[in-house]
């Protein structure tokens, strides 16, 4: 959920951006550079979202990872990945 609702953010950025200087620039510059300021601000809240989130889904993604890239040896990284976070 949290990578679409960036993709989506980081679209609706570019597409303003695309959008201010090729259409809107034509009728009256200061929207467009009005649009763009909108614009430079839509990364960072995109990234804070895309990161957001509590500490255990984190984990869970990286036993995913783990469990893919290592197969059978996947449960010891993962009795050992779930007791190094414990502790840090």
């Amino acid at each position: 959920m949290r990578d679409r609702l960036y993709f989506i953010l980081m679209g609706v950025c570019v597409v303003s951006v695309i959008l201010a200087w090729t259409v809107v620039r034509l009728y009256s510059v200061t929207p467009a550079v009005a649009i763009s300021a909108v614009a430079l601000v839509i990364p960072p809240i995109a990234v804070i979202i895309a990161n957001a989130g509590d500490e255990s889904s984190r984990r869970r993604l990286r036993v995913v990872r783990v469990r893919r890239d290592y197969g059978m040896a996947a449960d010891v990284l993962e009795r050992c990945l779930v007791e190094l976070t414990a502790y840090g």
